[in-house]
């Protein structure tokens, strides 16, 4: 690994200019889009970090269940507040994200300085682009004090985020992760639970900039698994497991998400639910799955066989002992929490960062597709809301919590394909059933 400056691979010292970061960002106005995966909009509830009085141990509270649908289209993640230089900042801890990272606009709102990225600099595939480095600075967590220099990254208009920057796993590499999905709470200590001493171990990948463990189940086999806490979602699977999932599924029923990712751009992706996944050693049940976006894995997951994402993190225990190279699990046979799927089984998203039409994306079988609705249509109106000012009503934004509205919701819709205007009524249903 470099020690001086690399202009196009990701290094850990500051002062480089492209870097892994996979955390969630909901892209379009309406989608979960991710920053190499994304930011999406679900519920979200608040999140408390702070300094236990008896051991030295943090405690971060994390999302309670999703839950299905949110009119307000805030997101799941696992917050913390802090404080840079005595200025308030709302983070979120990432385990797919190198270094710690601030968006342009928190960077400037807190008046840091910035060594600016130099002109004509190219990253490698998958890489996010590092749009400067802020000078160190004072980050506060409740009570725990330290210096950061933060990666400043550049988000799209079209990336709408609550969030102002997400705090890297790699502060609290040396500490011990304990994912606890039944209280919904993520603990960072220096023991490992006794009871996670009969889970299944597997091998931490200390080569990766990513949070990731082989799960391989013979010596041939080359499986890795990685966690990325930036990402709402669930699993996602490399091209091989997902064809056998397809194939294993006559008639698969497949829905649509969208999100934004600073390595590769805007992303569609098909999304399915899987009773049983099984890769290499590790089974994960009742989760949505859906493939990987091959640029970034390939780029930054050696091996990659499959990404958790929180809502993955949900359905199975986790501890993580960095110290030791060593990663226990055990998967969680409790129902399967509400999922804030998309039930109209369409995404419309920008043409491109600098064209604001609103295409659409439909997967067959849909109740898009049966209401009409075909590929690149543009979205004109919804309801009585224009949706060509999308970036500009907050009532459109995020425009994804109108698809996740409960099951037989009816929506009237505008679009137009081709010179022709068209109007068209979808009624919402259940796509991804864990009951079916």
């Amino acid at each position: 690994m470099a020690t001086d400056m690399n202009w196009s691979t990701h290094i850990n010292e500051a002062g480089d200019w492209g870097l892994s970061f996979l955390g969630a960002s909901p892209s379009t106005p309406q989608e979960s889009v991710n920053l190499p995966h994304s930011l999406s909009e679900n519920q979200m509830t608040s999140t408390v970090m702070h300094k236990a009085l008896k051991k030295n141990v943090l405690l971060v509270a994390l999302l309670t269940a999703l839950t299905a649908v949110d009119t307000n289209g805030a997101e799941n993640r696992i917050w913390i507040n802090g404080q840079i230089d005595n200025s308030p900042v709302r983070l979120f801890f990432d385990t797919a994200a190198t270094h710690s990272v601030l968006f342009r606009r928190t960077a400037d709102r807190l008046g840091l300085k910035i060594t600016e990225r130099p002109p004509g600099v190219q990253n490698e595939p998958g890489m996010a682009p590092v749009g400067g480095w802020t000078d160190p600075c004072r980050l506060s967590l409740d009570g725990l004090t330290f210096n950061e220099r933060f990666a400043v990254i550049d988000l799209p208009p079209s990336v709408d985020t609550e969030a102002e920057g997400a705090l890297s796993w790699r502060r609290m590499a040396d500490a011990v992760l304990v994912f606890n999905p039944k209280e919904a709470t993520l603990w960072i200590s220096n023991a490992i639970p006794s009871a996670a001493k009969d889970w299944t171990k597997f091998a931490l990948r200390k080569d990766s900039q990513i949070l990731g463990f082989q799960a391989e189940a013979s010596a041939d086999e080359k499986y890795s698994i990685y966690i990325d806490t930036g990402s709402e979602g669930g699993v996602e699977v490399n091209t091989q497991t997902w064809n056998r999932l397809l194939s294993e599924e006559p008639e698969p029923r497949i829905t649509l998400v969208a999100y934004y990712t600073p390595g590769a751009g805007l992303m569609v992706a098909e999304e399915i639910w899987v009773k049983k996944l099984t890769v290499g050693r590790l089974e994960i049940r009742d989760v949505p799955v859906r493939r990987e976006n091959a640029v970034v894995s390939g780029a930054l997951m050696p091996d990659h066989a499959a990404t958790l994402g929180l809502y993955a993190m949900k359905r199975i225990n986790v501890v993580v002992d960095y110290s030791n190279e060593a990663v226990y699990a055990h998967a969680n046979v409790d129902p399967a929490p509400p999922y804030p799927q998309n039930r109209l089984g369409a995404v419309f998203v920008p043409r491109s960062e600098r064209d604001a039409t609103l295409v659409a994306h439909v997967a067959k079988g849909s109740p898009a597709e049966e209401a009409g609705i075909d590929n690149d249509d543009v979205l004109l109106r919804l309801g009585g809301l224009d949706a060509t000012r999308w970036q500009t009503d907050p009532r459109l934004r995020p425009l994804g919590r109108f698809w996740q509205q409960a099951a037989g919701t009816k929506i009237e819709l505008t679009l137009r394909r081709g010179a022709t205007d068209y109007e068209t009524v979808v009624t919402l249903r259940d796509i991804l059933n864990p009951e079916r």
